[in-house]
């Protein structure tokens, strides 16, 4: 997982001047943290996709949860991490969604990325499809995406999702967009 993300997003490395793949660790800490469920894809004992979701007021996998929270925390004090401000910095921009959006919902698409090479060979549709599946029978109705220009947003409108908010946010992926201000986007999907 770490080193998919490494090779995928900058997640404020360039922004924090921090060395290693510590943003990449920090990311995955919160993302197992949050997540209710997982969903992996592997070729050759190599982690090649994943996906994830969290359901929100969940308590299931509380000790789980409350370790890996630990753990993140426990990385943020790391000294890789050269400016500690502008990786919090960096993470709080990406949180974007108002409160009155995310009142309407079971829960929200915690993370997926698929390895650039194996990409355009439906299994990013097909981890999605999955993890809607899990989750519906999870109890949740209706959940909500996040994404923004530096990815590939328009693969929500593909799959059935509904655009339902937009915003302007401070760009963390320079590499991936070279703007310093971007679109992010907020998607639904009834399950």
């Amino acid at each position: 997982m770490v080193n998919l993300l490494y090779s995928e997003w900058d997640l404020g490395k360039s922004v924090s001047k921090s060395k290693g793949k510590i943003c990449a660790w920090i990311y995955v800490l919160d993302i197992i943290a949050s997540s209710e469920e997982l969903f992996f894809e592997e070729e050759d004992g190599r982690v090649i996709g994943f996906c994830g979701y969290m359901k929100y007021g969940s308590t299931k996998h509380g000790l789980r949860k409350k370790i890996f929270r630990l753990l993140e925390k426990i990385a943020y004090s790391s000294s890789l991490i050269k400016y500690k401000s502008k990786l919090l910095q960096y993470n709080e921009d990406y949180d974007y969604c108002p409160d009155s959006v995310m009142q309407n919902y079971d829960g929200e698409l915690s993370i997926i990325v698929v390895d650039k090479y194996h990409r355009q060979n439906g299994l990013g549709r097909k981890m999605l499809h999955d993890l809607f599946e899990k989750a519906k029978k999870d109890g949740i109705e209706k959940l909500l995406i996040l994404t923004d220009q530096s990815c590939n947003y328009e693969f929500y409108d593909r799959i059935g999702c509904n655009k339902i908010y937009e915003t302007t946010i401070r760009n963390g992926e320079l590499l991936k967009c070279e703007k310093d201000y971007i679109q992010g986007y907020v998607y639904e999907k009834t399950l």
